[in-house]
């Protein structure tokens, strides 16, 4: 019943959207099969943000560009960030990756870039609110590019299972998410990677740099209360 009432929403807004479109104009950016529209721009954050749609399989997925002078990152302790030569050799499996130090994409965009045509300047909102058309950008766009794959739920997530397991790949999608009521909302999403010490997680943390931490250390940081991997659709 929840989820009949959820597309049944969902649809609404999506509905909402397009019809908001219609009085834009259209711009073609990223692939062919996955064409771009233009939306005004909208005040966010104390400034002018540009905005754009992408038209997916689960509804419309607005996205917000940021001027390059967006505010600086933040540091994240007991997080390594990566040095030079690490970025090089993890470029060509996560694209973004060479953008680290930008602050005008988040960890949406850095874990699922590849799977969506996003760029540096492209940031997916985990949160709908008025500037996303009130839409859930991040769910859509998960729901849309990935399958799932294993999850672990709260209030005791088995970190030491999830860090070992074998079921995960390198670049796996990570998302930490938390419920209330009838709905779930994403906190933090990453990519897994594959070392010696196990899986671990590379992700970007809000306007700061992309880093490498455990699998607990972001899902403590957000206090998540489950933890879902995703796998991009073939």
């Amino acid at each position: 019943m929840k989820k009949s009432w959820q597309k049944v929403l969902a649809s609404t807004v999506a509905l909402l959207v397009l019809v908001q479109l219609t009085a834009q104009t259209i711009h073609v950016a990223g692939s062919q099969s996955n064409p771009r529209q233009r939306l005004t721009a909208v005040r966010f954050e104390g400034g002018l943000v540009g905005r754009s749609v992408l038209q997916l399989e689960a509804g419309p997925c607005v996205i917000l560009h940021f001027s390059d002078d967006a505010p600086d990152g933040f540091h994240v302790p007991d997080m390594c960030e990566l040095s030079i030569e690490t970025r090089s050799k993890l470029q060509q499996e996560f694209p973004l990756i060479q953008h680290s130090d930008h602050t005008t994409f988040n960890c949406v965009t850095f874990a699922l870039a590849g799977t969506l045509p996003l760029g540096p300047n492209d940031w997916i909102d985990c949160f709908a609110r008025d500037s996303t058309c009130y839409v859930d950008s991040a769910r859509i766009a998960v729901e849309s590019t990935c399958f799932h794959v294993e999850e672990q739920r709260g209030p005791e997530i088995n970190w030491e299972a999830l860090a070992t397991s074998e079921r995960l790949r390198n670049g796996d999608i990570v998302e930490y998410s938390v419920s209330s009521g009838p709905y779930t909302t994403i906190l933090h999403m990453g990519r897994i990677l594959k070392t010696d010490a196990g899986n671990e997680l590379l992700s970007k943390f809000g306007r700061g740099p992309i880093v490498q931490s455990t699998l607990e250390a972001a899902g403590e940081l957000y206090h998540a209360t489950s933890v879902v991997i995703h796998r991009s659709r073939p």
